[in-house]
């Protein structure tokens, strides 16, 4: 086991080396680690294939056509203007050197989705917007990271978010308890994570991607209303959140067709198709040139192209870590040490590391924590309920190349590889080292 987590990290170290250094398409560097990790952890060569396949349409069902919607929806928010409005609205509520923080509350916000990638995508419009309205003032990159960490922070965290309702039904917790310890310790994760994506992000000036070869348009008179443009964006959000509250256990929405119909329209695909049918309304005359080929359709659908590519690839790679079976033997070795909450975290971070799902990391560490709750001392209402919270809060460290968050990210503001390690891995690891931190005082004033 110990030869596997050499053997990531010398993956990581080299892929980052040669995605950024030697300028080599980050498709193929994906692939070729995958590759390399699999036959290194004597994986067959069909079995690394297989893995690889599977894993790379895997993510394109479930996060490829979040992706194209999600660009679709910010190309027409700004070809129509309606970022204009949109910056205007943000710097109005937060003011121009308060931008980071008000996109990570934003994304402590709305974190409580279904799906991370949709409500990045659906909010990447308006980070450029206000990014763009502060005139250089903050870094783009920095803005965007910081509506990453505020997502993360809730997502693994706070109900109705999928990953910590399972691990609370797995670990027999109150739901009530988990949403307010798990608001506190997001809320201070956020906080420190902003920080780092802040000072950090000054040094880290990510192009403006899709956003350079979408220019708005010039006259003020097209440009749509703030809230006409925000439907797109909020409509599919709330749709978002319906579909999350779907899925707890007791099912709040009864178990008949009423039930079908919310969670069907929750689904990621089918509230960002919703978003793009709002999204028509935006331009002040709408042509059929404007969903052709060569209008705007076609052009976000172009720039979006590599960065689903790169997604599927990512997928890959972190299919072939997932079956090369690396992290489970340490999982065991950490679940025997009794010490406390520090069990539940170092299992979903090794977990969330090593293989890149969130969700993954959740059910395993869940899962682990199980049988042991009474051996760590963690068998009381309250302290079920921290233990939930400390997998969420494990399960955001770390984001890097085998998460398909770490692509949406980085390739939504032009960031290199190294780049996107530098402010969203590093920023994940702060966030989830500061959540740790927090839980670990809160376990030795009310344990």
């Amino acid at each position: 086991m110990t030869f596997y987590l050499i053997g990531l990290l010398a993956a990581t170290i080299v892929f980052v080396l040669v995605a950024s250094r030697l300028s080599v398409h980050p498709f193929l560097v994906l692939l070729m680690a995958a590759f390399g990790f699999g036959m290194a952890a004597d994986m067959s060569l069909a079995y690394v294939t297989r893995s690889i396949g599977h894993g790379f349409a895997g993510t394109l069902e479930t996060v490829g056509l979040v992706v194209v919607a999600g660009a679709i929806i910010a190309t027409f928010v700004e070809r129509s203007g309606g970022s204009r409005a949109l910056a205007d609205l943000v710097l109005r509520v937060v003011g121009r050197n308060r931008v980071p923080a008000g996109m990570t509350a934003l994304g402590y916000g709305v974190g409580v989705t279904a799906s991370l990638e949709a409500a990045f995508m659906l909010l990447v419009s308006v980070v450029r917007s206000a990014a763009r309205a502060t005139g250089g003032k903050v870094s783009i990159a920095g803005v965007g990271v910081a509506l990453a960490l505020g997502l993360v922070a809730t997502h693994g965290m706070v109900p109705p978010a999928p990953g910590p309702v399972t691990a609370a039904t797995i670990l027999a917790a109150d739901l009530w308890l988990v949403l307010f310890w798990g608001l506190v310790i997001a809320a201070i994760a956020a906080a420190a994570g902003c920080l780092y994506a802040i000072f950090v992000g000054r040094w880290v000036q990510g192009g403006d991607g899709q956003a350079e070869q979408t220019p708005e348009v010039a006259s003020r008179s097209d440009v749509p209303s703030a809230w006409r443009t925000i439907l797109p964006i909020a409509v599919p959000m709330a749709l978002l959140v319906v579909g999350s509250i779907g899925q707890y256990p007791n099912e709040p929405f009864g178990g008949g067709s009423v039930r079908e119909i919310l969670m069907a329209a929750g689904r990621p695909t089918a509230v960002l198709l919703a978003g793009l049918v709002l999204c028509l309304a935006l331009p002040k005359r709408l042509e059929w040139t404007i969903v052709s080929e060569a209008g705007w359709l076609g052009q976000a659908i172009r720039n979006v192209a590599a960065t689903v590519l790169i997604v599927g690839a990512g997928g890959g790679f972190a299919k072939v870590l997932q079956n090369s079976g690396i992290g489970l033997p340490v999982a065991e070795l950490i679940a025997s040490a009794e010490l406390g909450l520090v069990v539940p975290f170092a299992i979903a971070a090794l977990m969330k590391t090593v293989q890149g799902s969130t969700m993954v990391a959740i059910i395993t560490a869940a899962g682990f924590t199980q049988l042991l709750l009474p051996e760590l001392g963690l068998d009381g209402e309250t302290a079920r309920a921290l233990t939930v919270v400390a997998i969420g809060a494990g399960a955001m460290v770390v984001s890097h190349a085998n998460d398909s968050l770490f692509w949406v990210v980085s390739r939504s503001f032009g960031m290199t590889p190294g780049q996107g390690y530098g402010l969203l891995t590093i920023g994940t690891l702060v966030q989830g080292g500061v959540a740790a931190i927090a839980l670990l005082l809160i376990q030795a004033a009310v344990l």
